[in-house]
């Protein structure tokens, strides 16, 4: 067996043995209902009507219709099982290892760095976020045709086949329907035109740029329906929330906040709160102008030592394919993600891995190599056997921390206690929380979370509602029914809010203040059967029964095949029946 055949073998084997644990996780409470449990076009399956809504919906602020065809099928497979879907994550990165290894090796003829690079993109704990969170699909599902996409691309590069040009264009197409991660992937291309592929110097660059323009009609088409979905939902925040000043300036400190958790993996999060949002500390002048000093300072000494142009590749590949994601179109209120370094960093790693070969005579860097006539200063092959160690280490401490942080992914309640300890928190870290909480039946514990939700987003209208709810199951039944009220203040068409401040009022005996709040959500839900029947209920206690009857009517109407509200009809009819054969 050749040698990149084992070394893609011990890949796979320690990949899967790193993130192996996935399979026995569950769903978490963060987007995974909305992406999977709670969305009926993927929990039915494959089908021709859920394929249609796959490519005409803007569901979850964003047009990925290549991501839910995936999740259906899984759907269509697993059911509601989450091993079936966190096993698919898990296959797809390891698929996504192996290729970004060959694509390297094909490229450079380099085998050591370009192992190097895959197993650092296999096992660096950054890359847990888009591995272990089944929501995060569309990351991994995206990269792979990514990789498939430059494939095919260095295949043309090297045969001319029309073919593999054609390839390349699909592929790109399919993995901007999985996310607009590649949107910045015909850049990537000129960047490997001048290197390792070193077309620049063969062709015009203006031939290179044409030959480029169907890319960028994807690449074009994909961000416009992005950019519609998204600030169709409202998740796009406006000047006014967020101003193009403290954007920008989060951005800068945001691309080396990612640098230094690229190297030093620490307190890493589901949601870092952004310094201009609530629960975000607003970043000091020194460490914006920090922060874009060194980055100015390393662009520096890139184009000093240009020569290397693995370094100025892997450096423009990580600042290019990182400006969709940095933050300078607010998309939701995260000041930076793990999940967003999935494709950007591969260029950090190319840097290190190819400027650790070049320090070293002899070693196999894809370039031209020549026997230096003297041994240069400092480069021994002892320096080889250190950096070798050194890489060894690294990838040994990072597959221990990916390994632990992977468990963080447990289940909500793991992830959510994890998230606060990470700090600094946001209205959405304690509200989940508060709501994985609820949910263990923990009351008591979820509280205090709410609140803090609260505290830090007055207006939130859930959290008050749940808030309401808990107080209620803990027998507080006053503070109950003012946090319902408030979250009705906060949201008058909120139908959730009306149904449990009803149940409230109904444990305190305050049967027409109940038979109100289910009036309000018969006005807004007008098709809730399970809502008339409760309506009916409460109308049929305080002796109005002919009301009553027609509300059970109307639940069984919309849903025959109800029994409790079958039988509550059948009782009401029968007590009307006697009150009427009263003399």
């Amino acid at each position: 067996m050749r040698r990149e055949h084992l070394l893609c073998l011990a890949l796979v084997v320690v990949t899967a043995l790193v993130y192996g644990q996935v399979v026995g996780f569950e769903f978490v409470n963060f987007d995974d209902p909305g992406y999977v449990i709670d969305n009926p076009q993927v929990t039915g399956g494959v089908s021709a009507e859920n394929i249609g809504w796959a490519f005409t919906s803007g569901y979850q602020a964003n047009w990925h219709p290549a991501t839910w065809l995936s999740l259906m099928l899984d759907a269509q497979l697993f059911g509601l099982n989450p091993a079936g879907y966190h096993a698919t994550n898990l296959l797809l990165h390891v698929l996504n290892t192996v290729l970004l290894f060959w694509v390297l090796r094909r490229m450079t003829a380099a085998m050591w760095p370009s192992a190097l690079v895959a197993a650092l993109f296999a096992l660096h704990p950054l890359h847990v976020e888009s591995v272990a969170w089944v929501t995060e699909r569309k990351d991994v599902l995206s990269l792979f045709w990514g990789l498939l996409s430059v494939w095919a691309y260095v295949a043309y590069c090297g045969s001319g086949r029309r073919s593999r040009y054609v390839l390349a264009a699909v592929c790109l197409a399919i993995g901007l329907m999985a996310k607009p991660l590649l949107i910045t992937l015909p850049f990537v291309f000129l960047l490997l035109d001048y290197w390792p592929l070193d077309r620049v110097a063969r062709q015009r660059a203006t031939a290179l740029l044409l030959e480029k323009v169907p890319f960028f009609l994807l690449v074009v088409a994909s961000s416009v329906a992005t950019y519609l979905a998204q600030s169709r939902q409202g998740a796009v925040a406006e000047d006014a929330v967020v101003s193009f000043a403290l954007r920008l300036a989060n951005a800068v400190v945001s691309y080396v906040r990612y640098l230094g958790k690229m190297f030093w993996p620490q307190d890493l999060s589901i949601l870092y709160a952004h310094p201009n949002m609530p629960g975000g500390t607003p970043w000091a002048a020194w460490q914006v102008i920090g922060a874009a000093l060194l980055l100015v300072a390393v662009s520096w000494l890139v184009w000093r030592y240009r020569q290397h142009r693995f370094l100025t590749v892997g450096w423009l590949l990580y600042l290019g394919t990182l400006v969709p994601m940095i933050g300078i179109v607010q998309v939701g209120t995260q000041a930076m993600a793990d999940r967003y370094t999935y494709l950007p960093l591969i260029g950090i790693f190319v840097a290190i891995a190819w400027g650790g070969a070049a320090m070293v005579p002899r070693v196999d860097t894809g370039g031209r190599r020549q026997k230096p006539r003297k041994k240069p200063p400092g480069r021994t092959p002892l320096l080889g056997k250190v950096l070798a160690a050194v890489a060894v280490l690294a990838l040994v401490v990072y597959a221990g921390v990916t390994r632990q942080q992977t468990r963080v992914w447990r289940d909500s309640l793991t992830l959510g206690f994890h998230a606060v300890a990470a700090g600094p928190t946001s209205p959405k870290i304690h509200y989940n929380l508060g709501l994985a909480l609820s949910q263990a039946g923990r009351y008591d514990e979820a509280v205090p979370h709410y609140r803090d939700a609260l505290r830090l987003k007055p207006d939130h209208a859930k959290a008050h509602n749940n808030l309401g709810k808990n107080l209620f199951q803990l027998g507080r039944h006053e503070e109950a029914i003012a946090s319902c009220r408030r979250a009705i203040h906060i949201d008058p068409e909120f139908a959730l809010a009306y149904v449990n401040l009803s149940a409230v009022l109904a444990a305190v005996n305050r049967l027409d203040d109940a038979i109100e709040a289910r009036r309000a959500v018969a006005r807004l839900e007008p098709d809730n059967a399970e809502n008339h029947n409760n309506l009916g209920g409460l109308l049929a206690m305080t002796g109005h029964f002919d009301p009553a009857i027609d509300h059970f009517r109307r639940a069984l109407a919309l849903q025959p095949d109800f029994p409790q509200a079958r039988r509550n009809l059948e009782q009401a009819l029968a007590l009307l029946q006697r009150d009427e054969n009263k003399p």
